[in-house]
Parts: C-alpha cells; sequence; structure tokens
C-alpha cells in the first residue's frame, strides 16, 4: 500500500472563517456593510468589495491576532467532521499535517482545540508563515516540498498553484467556492483537481493503494 501523507488546509475547508472574520469585522469598525453569508463570497476581497478599507481590515486582523478563543471559535463547514472521522480512519501508516497560515501566537494550539472538538484528536498542525522572501502561498508550497505531500487541499487559488509549483508530485485539490471560480480553468491545465465537496477528498485519498 502506497504511503500517503496528506496536506489539509483549516479555513474554508473544514472552519468557516469568513462568517466570524464578519462579525470580527463589525466588532472592530462598528459597521456592518456585509451580507449576512459570506462563507462563499464573489471574491476573495470581499471586505473591500463591500466598503471596509485596508485600515479597517488591518486593525481586524490585529484584533484577530490578540483574540485567544477566534480561532478555536469558529463555526464547521459542511462535512466537517463526517471528513474528519473519514480520515481518522485511515491507516497509522499515514500522515496528514494541517496546514494554515492563521496568525497569532496561540493560533497553532487554538487550531488544535477546535480538530479535538469535531473528531480528530491529536492533530498535527503546520503553520506556513510567510516572510520578507515568501508570502502565505509561497509557504505553503515550500511547506508541501518540505513534507513531501502526496496529496493536499486549499480552497485558494493562489496556494493551489504555488503548492503545484514547488511539489509537482504532489496531487492537489481546491474546494469551490465562488471567490476561486475565475481561477479553476487555469489550474485544472495545470492538474490541480476542482471538487465541490471534501468528501471527494477523502474518497480519492481512500482510493490510493487500496
Amino acid at each position: 500500500m502506497t504511503k500517503r501523507i496528506l496536506g489539509v488546509d483549516i479555513d474554508g475547508i473544514l472552519a468557516d472563517f469568513n462568517s466570524a472574520y464578519r462579525v470580527k469585522l463589525l466588532e472592530v469598525t462598528g459597521k456592518d456593510l456585509c451580507p449576512p453569508d459570506v462563507v462563499s463570497p464573489p471574491t476573495w476581497e470581499w471586505p473591500a468589495l463591500y466598503g471596509y478599507t485596508e485600515a479597517e481590515e488591518d486593525l481586524t486582523w490585529e484584533a484577530i491576532k490578540r483574540d485567544r478563543g477566534f480561532w478555536e471559535g469558529l463555526g464547521p463547514l459542511a462535512s466537517a467532521s463526517m471528513f474528519l472521522w473519514l480520515l481518522r480512519s485511515l491507516p497509522e501508516t499515514d500522515d496528514i499535517y494541517f496546514v494554515t497560515a492563521r496568525p497569532g501566537r496561540t493560533a497553532k494550539c487554538q487550531s488544535e482545540r477546535w480538530l479535538e472538538a469535531f473528531g480528530y484528536s491529536g492533530a498535527t498542525v503546520a503553520i506556513a508563515l510567510p516572510s520578507d522572501r515568501h508570502g502565505v502561498a509561497e509557504a505553503k508550497g515550500l511547506l508541501a516540498s518540505a513534507l513531501a505531500l502526496t496529496h493536499f487541499i486549499d480552497d485558494k487559488a493562489e496556494n493551489c498553484q504555488a503548492v503545484k509549483a514547488a511539489s509537482p508530485e504532489t496531487q492537489v485539490f481546491m474546494l469551490h467556492h465562488n471567490y476561486n471560480r475565475p481561477q479553476q480553468a487555469a489550474l485544472r491545465l495545470l492538474g490541480v483537481v476542482v471538487i465541490d465537496s471534501i468528501l471527494e477528498f477523502a474518497e480519492a485519498v481512500s482510493d490510493v493503494g487500496d
């Protein structure tokens, strides 16, 4: 059986970041400019689309970094618990990394507690931190290469492209959202598999070597 080394993004894949970020924007700015449902908005830069300034977003991110419960308090996206149960059922010889770029001193432990709350205990959370030389996408690509991932799933087109470039042997999946629709055709040409449900990723992974 082929050993699997999986990289799984968290926000936009398992956790509903956008809804929590909308609440934090309102809390920080006092302005409610967004529609109630921002789970899958029309563009990645949706706060700017709805009228928030870059300075207001920066203040919101600073508040998130200081918040010791923000990441742990996110709601789950569809099928998250089932997906984590399926990952847990894979052979113990497989390696599973939850790859995220969440900022903040407590982001890693909050993420681990969140995963445990939704059915996956003992998770290995890998933080892909940007630097002066590398942005988030490049950091995820370098991490995928260093970990020799066989499979990777993300919801941001730039991250999928960077992982494919840095780690060509990795089979990359992108979960469909409205905000990544414009890049889907180009990513398919690069070999990225666009899927409508995270359960499709679990099924594809389970088929390897079985």
